[in-house]
């Protein structure tokens, strides 16, 4: 057996996580606690969503009417 392969064979590999990595990590897990506040009460997330739907159409129906809105 050859010797040059035995420092091979006895390097130790290690995991470095890049700052990217661990930033989209925690990007997931913000977006997963969303979803699960969402889904803990799914009645009243519905009624808040219909109230912010419905502002967000009267804004753009101000926007359409009224000239001087921009």
């Amino acid at each position: 057996m050859n010797n040059d392969n035995n420092g091979i064979l006895k390097a130790k590999v290690g995991k470095n996580e890049s700052k990217l990595l661990t930033k989209i990590e925690e990007y997931y897990e913000g977006f997963y606690l969303l979803f699960y506040l969402i889904l803990k009460d799914p009645l009243d997330n519905f009624w808040w969503e219909c109230i912010s739907i419905t502002i967000q159409y009267s804004q753009i129906l101000v926007l359409v009417v009224n000239d001087t809105v921009s």
